[in-house]
């Protein structure tokens, strides 16, 4: 844009006045005419038919109107039910006629769900496990009207909507009075007969600043004529319109028609070119997303893979992350059994950052029993925080956050039953039976490690919970410091290789088994969290694909103990000569 301005700048400044004005439709005999429309050869594109100031909005309106109902301006359930199959999918929530479409496939939950219902009234199914504003945040443009309540009578045709009427107005400015105001915090210019006060956009103009200031005090008609389009004035900066040149005569307002009734109707898809587009994409704009914040990164650069795009989609996780863990747990309201989807939601984001620090936790199993114990023995030392029960109030936190988990997710399943009829049961219930695997293993698995009985072990506890001269070496959990006295723990070590090794290794493999069972949950559900919690929109699948990897690394964090097991002897620990010889039984926690 601005390269076109200094362009013929710098052409006068070389040829003075042999410089001459050409016209680009007689230069190539008809070939080019400098009008934007869509390419005959190509798809089109975001500039097709930018000129044509009567096509967009007012051209869908216009469509619109055909499907009027019996009562008024909106569609009528006869009509929607026309549009049944993928390429032409309409369906009805909360009384707004939505074409579907072209979302089909980036709903998250599948284009199966939504074609269940198509031509249909989803609203109760859409309600169950929806919040209220999905869809003005995830897709707007498929709002197409109403279901049969819109106002307007059909005989007040806008005959006369075209005609411009004119008002008294005054002389208008002069150029002398505009040549006063030349500098950046005082910049006016003359487009086209029309007097602009620029100053508060000279910012936000997308060609930079100085392509404006180079014409302050001046008409830049025609340099503004050769890279805009004639409508680009009332719809990036109506309000920068001061006056007129000269005496010429301000336009009056249109009068409203009369008996035209409010239309109730969502606004349908309309040109882009909008002030609502236009400070989305470069500002703040109530309503509106800016796009550069939604996914300004994804250019992919000199990288084959976009790095910064994937740390700004992780920087964007993880504050969403620690708001709703810290929402959970600082501001959640009192305890309800029902179809919400943020105690689905929040529970689930909590329950992972569990595993997350439990899997790297466990990781010192591979530093032997002095380490790994003294891990276990770390846990036992905060039970004066779990109200006098024989737990510490994370693993309290934890077991209430599973609970609710299990229960919402199974009340959210039911809710659903009547789906699973017309899209199948996996698609509908794979959560939920995924969910219930999971929930049999960790019940199996409490028993087994937290409750289980095992022998003693002994070992130094650091007096300050943890070993600040063993972080060098990861002996985090135990000291050699012989003035602190050796005490009994759960010899929980001897006890994952008891189970792992036992009984033809089968735990180990139901163990492995039910750590795939984990994954494939996470991920399901992962699709399903993405959307609801507040990343911006164009980073959302960058996101998905991080969660992925860290439940593939989980995954193999956790598959990794009771191979290690399998393949490995136990290890007697460093301090193996404050063991006794016949260690005594521990009882289970």
């Amino acid at each position: 844009m601005f390269g076109r301005v200094t362009g013929i700048a710098a052409t006068k400044y070389i040829l003075g006045n042999d410089v001459k004005k050409v016209d680009l439709n007689v230069l190539t005999g008809g070939g080019l005419s400098g009008e934007v429309k869509g390419s005959k050869l190509s798809g089109g594109s975001y500039e097709d038919d930018l000129n044509d100031g009567k096509k967009g909005g007012a051209a869908v309106a216009k469509k619109e109107k055909k499907a009027k109902s019996a009562g008024g301006g909106g569609y009528t359930l006869a009509e929607v039910a026309k549009h049944t199959v993928k390429g032409d999918c309409w369906v009805v929530v909360a009384g707004q006629v939505l074409n579907v479409s072209n979302f089909l496939s980036q709903h998250p939950g599948g284009e199966l769900a939504i074609l269940t219902f198509a031509g249909k009234d989803a609203t109760e199914e859409f309600n169950m496990i929806h919040p209220p504003d999905v869809i003005p945040k995830y897709a707007p443009d498929a709002i197409i009207g109403v279901l049969g309540d819109a106002g307007g009578d059909d005989e007040d045709v806008d005959e006369d909507d075209d005609e411009e009427e004119a008002a008294g107005g005054g002389d208008g400015y002069s150029m002398e009075e505009v040549a006063k105001h030349t500098v950046k915090g005082d910049c006016w210019v003359v487009v086209a007969g029309q007097v602009l006060n620029v100053t508060n956009f000279l910012k936000d103009h997308p060609g930079g600043e100085l392509a404006i200031l180079t014409f302050a005090g001046k008409d830049a008609t025609e340099e503004f004529n050769m890279i805009h389009p004639p409508d680009v004035i009332p719809k990036y900066a109506p309000d920068a319109i001061i006056g007129v040149l000269g005496a010429a005569k301000a336009p009056k307002a249109k009068k409203a028609k009369k008996g035209a009734a409010v239309a109730v109707a969502a606004p349908a898809a309309v040109d882009k070119g909008d002030l609502h587009a236009n400070h989305a994409a470069w500002g703040n704009y109530e309503g509106a997303a800016n796009w550069r914040h939604q996914a300004y990164d994804h250019n992919p650069g000199v990288f084959l893979v976009n790095v910064k795009a994937y740390f700004h989609a992780f920087w964007a996780l993880w504050m969403c992350i620690l708001y709703e863990v810290c929402a959970t747990i600082f501001t959640a309201k009192n305890i309800k059994l029902s179809s919400d989807r943020t105690g689905l939601t929040r529970s689930a984001i909590l329950l992972v950052l569990f595993m997350v620090i439990h899997g790297v936790g466990n990781l010192h199993v591979f530093m032997g029993p002095d380490d790994f114990n003294g891990y276990g023995y770390f846990y036992v030392r905060l039970y004066w925080t779990g109200f006098g029960l024989p737990a510490n109030i994370v693993e309290e936190y934890i077991l209430l956050s599973a609970l609710l988990h299990v229960f919402v997710g199974l009340k959210r399943s039911w809710d659903k039953k009547g789906m699973a009829k017309s899209a199948g049961i996996f698609p509908t219930m794979n959560l939920a039976v995924s969910g219930v695997m999971l929930g049999t293993f960790m019940t199996i698995h409490l028993f087994q490690f937290r409750f289980g009985a095992t022998t003693e072990f002994f070992l130094r506890p650091p007096p300050m919970m943890i070993s600040w001269y063993g972080i060098p070496h990861l002996n985090l959990f135990w000291t050699t410091d012989t003035e602190v006295p050796a005490v009994p723990v759960r010899d929980i070590y001897k006890l994952e290789y008891q189970i792992f090794t036992g009984s033809s290794n089968f735990w180990a493999y139901f163990y492995i088994f039910s750590v795939f069972v984990f994954m494939t949950h996470a991920c399901l559900g992962w699709q399903k969290v993405t959307p609801a919690l507040g990343i911006p929109k164009l980073h959302i699948p960058a996101v998905e694909k991080l969660g992925y990897a860290i439940f593939l690394t989980l995954g193999v964090i956790y598959i990794s103990f009771p191979v290690y097991c399998m393949c490995t002897s136990p290890f007697a620990g460093i301090e193996a000569n404050l063991q006794p010889a016949i260690a005594p039984q521990s009882p289970g926690a």
